[in-house]
């Protein structure tokens, strides 16, 4: 756990009672912190750039990825129409040839 200097933050709060405000720091003791304080928020911003265009990457490969399932899943739908049109072909070659059989009797081995 992190140490404070003068207690924790919320040691104050007991029942409702109200925060006491820290007691002001000297000048010379807060520059080091607000020189601490920019340093970590213009890091924030940097990892806060490098995250949006993380995003932007992603969706852009995202994007690929739904463009290509979409154009697979046109392919998927005309190749399942042409099995089902060949099996019907098939169907009805299989018919005349059974309709040609009954019409010139059983096939002599």
């Amino acid at each position: 756990m992190t140490s404070f200097q003068r207690g924790r933050y919320d040691a104050g709060v007991a029942r409702g009672a109200a925060i006491p405000l820290p007691t002001p720091l000297s000048q010379t003791a807060a520059e080091p912190d607000f020189d601490r304080l920019e340093r970590v928020v213009i890091a924030l911003v940097e990892r806060h750039r490098e995250a949006v265009r993380e995003n932007l990457r992603l969706r852009g490969l995202l994007e690929d990825r739904d463009q290509r399932l979409r154009l697979l899943d046109g392919q998927l739908l005309e190749l399942n129409q042409r099995r089902q049109d060949v099996g019907k072909r098939i169907d009805d070659l299989v018919a005349q040839i059974q309709l040609l059989e009954n019409q010139f009797g059983p096939a002599h081995d």
